[in-house]
């Protein structure tokens, strides 16, 4: 009972109270038992104690698991020892069929000596067949000897013959050869004047057929130009309505396009080249092109210059979570409560929150300032700045080319604030605009 007893405070001392249902079901199994022995008129008393009963359940259980254990190891090894048994049944078939093979090629070696020593014996019959072959080539050749002779003296007089026929035929080819000499100048000479009078033809109906070509390609080019001039007088249309759109979208935010640009886009056309003097009935059409092309060619460097500036000016908002806490212009101060003049916007929002910057170009200052806190100045080319102010860290190194939409800082509430905000200036030549008015053009900029 005290070996139960310490067990389950073990377990109490650990923390497992579910475990309390076995101290009871321990304590019924292993309670402290009597054991009564009686011979003849004595008795005998054995106290059974309940580590006395866990010892005894103990080693039934490591008997049990012993013959367990042995009667699975048996029925082990018995199917080890079947396993082998079928292995040493296929390898004894195995050798039994590999037996039957080499008694195959052995038999299949016998067939052969015997096919070879029937090619020996055809060899030989072969080889006395030759012999006798070079016995009568021998004879033969001593006939052709003799035959040789009488050749020889028939040869001599065929030479003879061959060469009076030479003769003769030299003679009669020679004649063959000018009466041909004098059939081909006169049929030369006919086909000469049949081709002449073709060709003179034939001259006549292309010259006809040429001047026709000729007028159908005048036709041809009068309707190309035409066209040609079509397409750049729409293109130049499609040209000046793009630059109105763009002109339009600017406006929105307040600037001049023309004013923004002249300092850059020179709108004096470049000139220059050779001299050649002026044709008018030959160059009139040409003239009339080339001075559509110059005007095109002005309009789509003004709308090259329209995109250019639109890649500069800032159109996104700073933050892509926010509330416009304060407007541009006159306003309440939010601190001391007077009437006093933003100019800029403050966009709140959570704090940490990051914050882009607003369009391409170079950090040109950051600093910490006593009113706007921590801030950064991005310039972006063409007089045109942006402010960012109350940020709570900053991202960017001054002198740093960032990108469009570039995270710079984070969302904060240092210098002069009530709150997690940001504010936002955008100064042109040092002249602050509305922000928000830039954001909706840009809504309009990145929807198309």
């Amino acid at each position: 009972m005290r070996i139960l007893r310490s067990g389950l405070a073990f377990l109490l001392r650990l923390g497992i109270a579910p475990f309390i249902p076995v101290k009871r079901l321990f304590a019924r199994l292993f309670m402290e038992r009597q054991v009564i022995l009686r011979r003849d008129e004595r008795f005998k008393f054995f106290i059974v104690t309940p580590r006395a009963q866990l010892v005894a359940a103990g080693v039934l259980l490591l008997i049990g698991g012993w013959f367990v254990f042995t009667n699975v190891a048996a029925v082990y090894q018995r199917s080890v020892i079947a396993a082998k048994d079928r292995e040493i049944d296929a390898g004894e078939r195995a050798f039994a069929a590999l037996r039957d093979e080499v008694s195959r090629s052995v038999a299949r070696i016998g067939n052969l000596d015997q096919d070879l020593e029937a090619k020996h014996a055809e060899i030989r019959g072969l080889f006395a067949q030759r012999i006798r072959l070079r016995k009568r080539l021998g004879s033969v050749k001593v006939k052709l000897g003799e035959s040789e002779k009488d050749r020889k003296v028939a040869r001599a007089s065929r030479q003879v013959t061959n060469r009076d026929l030479g003769r003769l035929r030299v003679t009669l080819d020679g004649a063959v050869k000018r009466n041909i000499r004098l059939g081909g100048a006169v049929e030369s000479l006919e086909s000469r004047l049949e081709d002449a009078t073709l060709d003179r033809s034939e001259l006549i109906e292309e010259q006809d057929r040429l001047e026709g070509r000729v007028k159908d390609l005048e036709k041809s080019l009068v309707d190309l130009q035409a066209s040609r001039q079509q397409f750049l007088d729409r293109l130049t249309e499609r040209t000046v309505d793009r630059i109105d759109e763009f002109k339009e979208l600017i406006a929105m935010t307040g600037l001049d396009a023309d004013q923004l640009l002249g300092g850059v886009f020179d709108n004096s056309a470049g000139q220059g080249g050779p001299f050649i003097a002026f044709k008018p009935e030959a160059n009139k059409n040409e003239d009339e092109f080339d001075s559509r092309l110059a005007v095109l060619n002005g309009h789509m460097d003004r709308w090259n210059g329209l995109k250019g500036l639109l890649k500069t000016l800032p159109l996104t908002s700073p933050s892509d979570h926010y509330y416009v806490s304060s407007r541009f212009g006159k306003r309440r101060d939010p601190v001391n409560k007077k009437w006093g003049m933003h100019y800029g916007v403050d966009l709140a929002g959570v704090k940490k929150s990051p914050v882009f910057s607003t369009a391409a170009g170079t950090v040109v200052s950051v600093s910490r300032h006593p009113t706007y806190g921590r801030m950064i100045v991005i310039d972006h080319g063409l007089g045109i700045r942006t402010r960012y102010g109350h940020l709570y860290k900053i991202l960017a190194r001054r002198g740093q080319k960032v990108g469009f939409r570039q995270k710079i800082g984070l969302m904060g509430n240092t210098g002069r604030t009530t709150g997690a905000h940001i504010h936002y200036e955008i100064l042109v030549n040092g002249k602050p605009y509305d922000p928000l008015k830039f954001m909706q053009a840009g809504k309009y900029v990145f929807k198309g």
